[in-house]
């Protein structure tokens, strides 16, 4: 029996300075896109135990099933973002997993000695996602996801585009997938 609580990873995040120069870059090298973004917004979150809302952006394609997010916070607000950007600059973050219940798998591990770094709400403080510090080194964090049926059902359609993608337009509002479903 594997006594492992987190399986594949399904999401690979990092922390860029200039989002649409990062996504042009995946697409021009890598092959990966294309992107949709997410303007400049705060996000609601608990950090560490107290509230903030870091002005923040993301950019997410698909390499295969595996999720790329890039992410750019542009304030000095509390986050796990800010704290990687201060310590390490750009660069991975986070694995990211989909699972039923962030919190009932946070719980579990934070009984292992993993810590709790923050929460994200989705506005009205429902459970969304949970950063989690899993070992000491750069990129350890595990970051929890809700996977909702509208979640799920985004990523198929995200995947489809990334195989279906002919390499232009790279850099997409995300608006432009509600046209989509």
């Amino acid at each position: 029996m594997s006594r492992t609580l987190l399986g594949t990873a399904d999401q690979l995040g990092f922390m860029v300075d200039d989002l649409e120069a990062a996504v042009r870059s995946w697409g021009a090298r890598a092959g990966i896109g294309p992107f949709f973004y997410f303007d400049p917004a705060p996000y609601e979150i608990e950090y560490l135990g107290k509230e903030s809302a870091p002005l923040w952006s993301a950019a997410i394609a698909y390499a295969g099933t595996t999720q790329i997010e890039l992410m750019c916070q542009h304030d000095d607000a509390p986050s796990v973002y800010q704290d990687f950007k201060k310590k390490h600059g750009e660069g991975l973050l986070h694995t990211g997993r989909y699972v039923p219940s962030p919190k009932a798998v946070s719980d579990a591990l934070v009984s292992r000695g993993c810590k709790m770094l923050q929460f994200n709400w989705d506005g009205n403080k429902v459970e969304d996602c949970i950063y989690l510090e899993t070992a000491d080194h750069p990129g350890a964090l595990v970051e929890l996801i809700i996977a909702t049926p509208a979640r799920l059902a985004r990523a198929e359609l995200l995947q489809k585009l990334a195989r279906d993608w002919d390499g232009t337009n790279p850099f997409r509002p995300f608006a432009e997938l509600s046209n989509m479903t």
